[in-house]
């Protein structure tokens, strides 16, 4: 009876021991994001080696002490977007506002660019790290704008940017890909002189006020 026990013991601790570490290194992946095993060298389909797994949906196991666990969010991410004292070809300034959609491809080998460059880092970085892309991106855009004359009676044209660069984008008929801004053109008389007014700014340059 009592080596019954003994064994009883040892079997139901030995259980305990055995769920405990699967409940620490069994890992469930949501829809909406990817689990990356890092610490161990596989091959991808196109050849690559990389020190890393994703898991995207399901389960898998981590083998303890060689990997390494990290969760990426592949949900939408809403930034708020403002341009402002851009200006465009013709020398109009601009200001801009708008909303933008951005997430993280859940396929290679755009995954694997991602995986490179946030892994590890928190949402809000991500978010810092994107508007900053998108706001420099549109200012390029905003800067190859040009100035319609009000008595141009021509084909118009748009300059399409898609990023990153889907290849082979079709446009169909109805689609909202521009957008046309109005600008007030001010009447200004011409006075030719040999000398300016003084100013306290003076000859400084860029920055010299201070000022951002």
């Amino acid at each position: 009876m009592e080596m019954f026990l003994t064994f009883s013991l040892v079997f139901a601790v030995s259980l305990i021991v055995v769920i405990a570490i699967v409940r620490l290194n069994l890992f469930i992946c949501q829809p909406n994001e990817v689990i990356i095993f890092s610490g161990r060298k596989r091959q991808t389909a196109d050849g690559r080696a990389v020190g890393y797994r994703v898991i995207k949906g399901g389960r898998a196991f981590r083998i303890p002490l060689l990997e390494k666990v990290d969760r990426l969010d592949l949900r939408t991410i809403p930034l708020e977007v403002s341009i402002t004292n851009a200006y465009s070809k013709g020398g109009i300034p601009l200001s801009v506002q708008g909303i933008a959609n951005i997430k993280i491809a859940g396929d290679e080998p755009l995954l694997g660019n991602a995986l490179e460059r946030f892994l590890g880092i928190a949402l809000a970085e991500v978010q810092d790290i994107a508007k900053d892309t998108l706001e420099g991106n549109l200012r390029g855009v905003l800067a190859t704008f040009g100035t319609i004359d009000a008595d141009y009676r021509g084909e118009i044209f748009v300059t399409l940017y898609c990023l990153p660069d889907p290849g082979r984008y079709v446009v169909e008929d109805g689609d909202r890909i521009a957008q046309l801004v109005v600008a007030r053109l001010a009447p200004v008389d011409l006075e030719v002189t040999d000398k300016l007014d003084e100013t306290t700014r003076g000859e400084g340059g860029h920055g010299s006020t201070g000022q951002r």
